[in-house]
């Protein structure tokens, strides 16, 4: 998907301006930043503004300290495309460069925020910082906004375990190969992009074929054997086993990225291949023989293809289902806490209809919680145009 971008010196995109920001590097775009999107979308909805995610890239570290800088977890096409299924209408870029790093906070504010981008309402996380040095924070940030009669509002991004989702977690769970916790923390399966390059062919020669990844755009989870999905960029996916990692038993100690596509037989050199991570299967080992390794191929193929047999269907519109989700806990929980109620999930039923589970605690008065959830759903809807119909379900505690 598109989006602009704009350095220091530049004009802001037009997109960009007269609209309620959040700002970030939005590497990971986690349960975090969809908790942040949804504030941001309804602060959006309620000026009758565009919902602007402003990206800092690269990151900051990648100039300051390039030697200990974090890997990428999602590479600017994909961040932009997740960012606007969270909830943002438009995604800009601002380069950073050490010209953008030196600007202290209170510049920062007025050339970037107010001069370029006219900002009218600005949404950002608790723990936000900002200007030279990182020396601007929330409290710095909302008596700016006052000063320049502009709105701000400061989110959370703790999970259910009052610990912060970030995205160092999620890279420090890929680099364990935790595809479960990878996904708890981001709300989707781990993914990264290469080049199919032409290897050595050893693998066609026993039944096996390979595409070898180069390029890769992505933090690459740890060595192991995974079953994997890959995504072409027309559309198609098929199932695949991924070997990450080198291969002993040839003795070779170069780590590679190489799939082997179930029921596929084309030649696709040079074409650009996404992987999505769907279950660890083992590690990486050296073999006896080559017939030994074979015969383990062979079961780490039928392992990927049950795996994704087994894989629940996708929710409709997924992403966006964890949005309201988080809108709804924004916009009501302090209502409805002191009731005993609170949400338990959210989810699309069919295209344009969302259920909401709700868990009531006590025995509130009916129709004052029927006036409650009323007035929500209303306002969800004019939050969320994707949004026709709402219907609700119960579980109560014993």
């Amino acid at each position: 998907m598109n989006s602009a971008a704009f350095g220091v010196d530049d004009s802001a995109p037009a997109a960009a301006r007269n609209a309620a920001v959040a700002i970030g590097n939005f590497d990971g775009v986690h349960l975090g930043h969809h908790r942040l999107l949804a504030v941001l979308r309804a602060e959006a909805r309620r000026l009758g503004a565009a919902a602007v995610a402003l990206c800092l890239y690269p990151h900051p570290s990648s100039l300051l300290r390039p030697e200990s800088a974090p890997p990428t977890l999602l590479w600017p096409e994909r961040r932009t495309r997740l960012l606007r299924e969270s909830g943002a209408d438009d995604v800009a870029f601002l380069n950073t460069t050490r010209e953008l790093l030196e600007l202290s906070p209170e510049r920062f504010f007025e050339e970037i925020l107010v001069a370029k981008l006219q900002i009218q309402s600005l949404v950002e996380g608790e723990n936000f910082r900002f200007g030279r040095g990182r020396a601007g924070d929330v409290s710095l940030l909302k008596r700016l906004c006052r000063n320049a009669g502009v709105s701000m509002i400061a989110v959370s991004l703790a999970d259910d375990d009052e610990s912060a989702v970030s995205s160092t977690r999620i890279r420090e769970a890929a680099a364990r190969g935790d595809l479960d916790e990878v996904q708890a923390l981001s709300g989707r399966r781990h993914r990264i992009r290469g080049v199919i390059a032409l290897g050595a062919q050893r693998g066609r020669s026993v039944g096996f074929p390979t595409a070898n990844l180069e390029t890769i755009q992505g933090l690459t989870p740890a060595p192991g054997v995974y079953a994997t999905l890959a995504h072409f960029d027309d559309g198609r996916r098929f199932t695949g086993a991924c070997n990450i990692g080198p291969n002993p038993t040839f003795g070779e100690n170069a780590t590679k990225i190489e799939v082997h596509l179930l029921d596929f037989n084309e030649d696709v050199y040079g074409q650009p291949l996404e992987i999505e991570f769907v279950r660890r299967l083992r590690d990486v080992k050296k073999f006896a023989s080559v017939g030994e390794l074979l015969s383990q191929i062979g079961r780490d193929v039928d392992a990927s293809r049950q795996a994704i047999q087994a894989m629940p269907p996708e929710p409709i519109q997924g992403e966006l289902a964890v949005t309201i989700a988080e809108w709804v806990r924004w916009d009501s929980a302090a209502a409805l806490r002191p009731l005993g109620i609170s949400l338990k999930g959210a989810a699309f039923t069919e295209p344009g209809v969302v259920r909401l589970e709700w868990r009531f605690g006590g025995r509130p008065t009916p129709h004052v919680v029927m006036d409650l959830l009323f007035g929500m759903e209303e306002r969800l809807r004019r939050a969320f145009p994707e949004v026709d119909h709402v219907t609700t379900g119960t579980v109560t505690d014993c």
